[in-house]
């Protein structure tokens, strides 16, 4: 089987391994469920996405391409992606991207190395849709809208860019409160979740994962996450 998740945490993280570990060609998938299903047979039998590590070691030992296949799915719509390191072989015939000038997304998110490491962070379009609504409760003074905003943006993906974000949307939080409202503004959470290493199969008990990826969560509910081993 290809490597199929429950949740686009998860598909987040194992392509993010998969570009450190040099399959930095890719191709996005978005498709129905059966299609997917069609398309994993395929790359399975042309491209051998399914093979053991050890047959994937005996292929980078000869130079030839290694691929996998990566996707989840959400309300009978995947979203994947089939990716390649740099060797000999049919996955040649595929149209491949360069993730270093065209940029994975997901969602909200996308992929970029910040000359430490790889790592997701907002797009742009996502930063300008947070400020926004932040921007709009702060001047409406809207305090229910504004505490459901906060709330949503701390349960973002915790990977290490986005963290960093939040830490700078936070601040902006505090500076339009001075600018347009008196009094303290609301407390702010205390702590932000690291994404540890996450098991296949994990999904955060009564999310609905579309929903959390693209910043716009039906239920104001906090997601229990995993407690912190390592940050990526």
């Amino acid at each position: 089987m290809h490597a199929h998740y429950r949740h686009i945490f998860v598909l987040m993280q194992r392509v993010q391994d998969a570009v450190i570990d040099g399959y930095d060609r890719y191709q996005f998938i978005h498709c129905s469920a059966t299609k997917a299903a069609q398309l994993s047979r395929q790359f399975a039998a042309e491209y051998e996405t399914e093979i053991s590590k050890q047959a994937r070691y005996r292929r980078k030992m000869a130079g030839i391409a290694r691929a996998r296949f990566f996707s989840v799915e959400e309300d009978g719509i995947v979203t994947g992606f089939l990716m390649a390191t740099e060797g000999k072989g049919l996955i040649g015939r595929e149209t491949m991207h360069d993730p270093t000038k065209k940029r994975i997304a997901v969602g909200s998110y996308e992929l970029v190395h910040d000359g430490v490491g790889w790592s997701w962070r907002f797009t742009q379009e996502a930063i300008k849709q947070w400020r926004k609504r932040i921007h709009d409760a702060i001047a409406r003074d809207n305090l229910a809208q504004l505490l459901t905003t906060i709330r949503h943006l701390y349960r973002s993906a915790g990977f290490r860019i986005v963290r960093k974000q939040i830490g700078q949307l936070a601040n902006y939080i505090r500076g339009e409160w001075r600018r347009l409202r008196k009094g303290a503004p609301p407390d702010l959470p205390t702590f932000l979740y690291y994404m540890r290493r996450l098991p296949d199969d994990w999904t955060p008990a009564g999310a609905v994962p579309s929903a959390i990826a693209r910043g716009r969560p039906q239920k104001p509910h906090f997601i229990e996450l995993p407690h912190v081993q390592s940050e990526n």
